[in-house]
């Protein structure tokens, strides 16, 4: 503001020589002097150019009334009211521009952090399997080249012993064979390609010990928020992950957002009616053999068999018109699996439930290992990848996958 202040000064006094200068020269060429920048500068070093060009004067009531006077005052108090609204006016602009490029600066700060988190949320959610992100970086990147390869340090990662880890990027010209990610541990360097539908993961060496819960809530309790899911005797360890699986012998069903868990019938089988969508899990089975009522249109899986599952295997199927089918397996049949969180040292199942029968589970470990990442990207032509945002995720379970094939 000082700094404006001043410049105002120097403006004003400007205006004031300029109008000072155009009266010296007009009284000069009417009384025929020559104008030189010598004589006018004569005529203007004794006028305070600081000061209101009118100046306050008394008059005495008997006075006789000066026309002529009167309206040269009026026209310098005229002319001193249009220096100073110029002068506000050029004040106001300048104002206006450092507010407007304080704003615009912010505004560029809120749109990177924008698309900072938008890359993170796109990131995320088109993550289809289950896990948390243990690390996340946006760009753009710091590279360096060697040969065909460029290099990014990405520093340090802390993974669970026993973990299952996978890769994620998003950007430009990417492909699994150009961008790889590398984790480092004393000698040993390990590269992940992306993560796709063949699951390309590393599993860290060691394991996690598992614990289960089964939890029953009193069927009349609508579970339809956010609630408490913390079992007898369990001492809940933020620094240990939950899974729930809910609804046991059932399936779920969705259409549009209307979602219905369905159970057996007497004969062991499902039915569906209408178009709806069919999803459930498998959970410590080692096969899953279907029969079906009619070819259905839809599934996540060839042929009518199932061999050598994971530890929780995800099934999906949709047809348009009802269909039946009964599944034989030697594993347990869940509707839904969900993710719970730690708060206040209780376990929180996020959002509702339709059904109130659950198996938690509960995944410890060692303490994590401390790995060096970094990205390496790859490329024989001109145009290198554009790599917007990368992300790190660590499963729940070295087995725990969702087969979101459909």
């Amino acid at each position: 503001m000082m700094e404006n202040q001043s410049i105002i000064n120097y403006k004003d006094v400007l205006l004031k020589t300029a109008y000072y200068k155009d009266i010296a020269i007009k009284e000069m060429a009417k009384y025929g002097q020559p104008i030189t920048n010598e004589n006018i500068n004569e005529r203007l070093k004794n006028i305070d150019r600081y000061l209101a060009i009118f100046t306050h004067t008394t008059r005495k009531p008997e006075k006789k009334f000066d026309a002529q006077l009167f309206t040269k005052e009026m026209s310098e108090i005229h002319q001193d009211l249009q220096f100073l609204y110029e002068l506000l006016y050029d004040l106001a602009i300048e104002e206006f521009v450092d507010i407007k490029s304080f704003a615009e600066c912010h505004l560029r700060e809120v749109e990177r952090k924008t698309r900072e988190y938008k890359a993170r949320v796109d990131i995320e959610t088109n993550s289809s399997f289950i896990g948390r992100t243990i690390f996340y970086a946006d760009g753009p990147f710091p590279w360096f080249t060697n040969d065909h390869y460029m290099f990014t340090d990405l520093g340090e990662v802390q993974i669970k012993p026993g973990s299952k880890v996978a890769f994620l990027a998003s950007g430009h010209n990417l492909s699994n064979k150009n961008i790889m990610i590398g984790l480092s541990i004393g000698n040993e360097v390990t590269y992940i390609q992306p993560y796709n539908y063949q699951h390309d993961t590393f599993t860290t060496n060691g394991s996690s010990t598992v614990n289960s819960y089964e939890v029953n809530i009193n069927k009349e309790v609508l579970l339809k928020n956010t609630f408490e899911l913390t079992p007898e005797k369990m001492e809940v360890n933020s620094k240990h992950s939950y899974i729930t699986y809910s609804g046991r012998n059932k399936i779920l069903t969705t259409q549009d957002k209307e979602r219905q868990h369905v159970s057996q019938n007497d004969n062991y089988s499902f039915f569906v009616t209408g178009s709806w969508e069919v999803s459930f899990y498998i959970k410590g089975g080692t096969y899953a053999k279907f029969e079906f009522s009619k070819v259905v249109a839809n599934k996540n899986f060839d042929g009518i068999e199932i061999r050598d599952l994971n530890k929780v295997q995800k099934i999906r199927m949709k047809d348009e018109a009802d269909f039946g089918f009964s599944v034989k397996t030697d594993g347990e049949i869940y509707a839904e699996q969900k993710m719970c969180y730690v708060q206040d040292d209780k376990l929180i199942h996020v959002g509702g439930s339709l059904s109130n029968d659950f198996l938690i589970e509960e995944f410890t470990s060692t303490e994590p290992k401390m790995y060096h990442a970094f990205l390496r990207v790859f490329s024989d032509t001109e145009e290198y990848p554009r790599i917007d945002s990368i992300a790190i995720k660590e499963l729940i379970e070295s087995d725990v996958i969702m087969n979101d094939l459909l």
